[in-house]
């Protein structure tokens, strides 16, 4: 994805240099809007996977009222976004139309904006979250539960050709345990 984005941006850029007057101030809208909607886009998509995946190991997923207790899989979280646009839809578009009967809309650009804020927000409170699941270490395991044939490395030889570790440095060895820290899946 990164390279299909590096691409569209490179190209963008030099048909930017070749287009004069009227046509390229709105052609550098469209590309700024491309920018933002892009990010968007992949920061929205990580509701499949890295989010699911807090979901699943960091989050308390138990709802008590009283005496009633209920238990929830990460994968239900995924029906949060449906269930908030149907409720907050005709919300917004009842305060877009009354801004609009006011002369005081924002236009397209600015609601993209706005839209990157919040989730800007969003992400900053998952980053203070990370950081603090980060700071300590979550999880020890044996290498006697390995699958059978599965050797174990010294820390410093794991990861690929390059030497990027596979584990984004959230794996340890530490003697014959493993010392996890964060999100390290299953």
């Amino acid at each position: 994805m990164p390279t299909a984005f590096a691409i569209v941006f490179l190209a963008m850029g030099i048909l930017l240099r070749t287009i004069r007057g009227a046509a390229k101030d709105k052609s550098i809208v469209i590309f700024v809007l491309f920018v933002f909607v892009v990010l968007f886009w992949m920061a929205f998509e990580q509701a499949g996977n890295a989010l699911n995946l807090w979901a699943e190991f960091f989050t308390d997923r138990h709802i008590t009222v009283g005496s009633w207790t209920s238990r929830y899989t990460a994968e239900s979280f995924q029906s949060a976004n449906p269930i908030f646009i149907l409720l907050f839809a005709p919300v917004f578009s009842a305060g877009w139309i009354m801004l609009a009967k006011r002369g005081h809309e924002p236009r397209t650009p600015t609601k993209i904006f706005i839209a990157m804020l919040l989730m800007a927000a969003s992400f900053a409170v998952m980053v203070v979250g990370a950081a603090r699941e980060n700071a300590k270490k979550t999880a020890v395991a044996a290498p006697a539960i390995l699958p059978r044939g599965v050797q174990v490395l010294p820390t410093h030889e794991l990861g690929d050709e390059k030497g990027v570790p596979f584990d984004a440095g959230r794996l340890e060895k530490d003697g014959d345990r493993f010392v996890v820290r964060g999100v390290l899946a299953h």
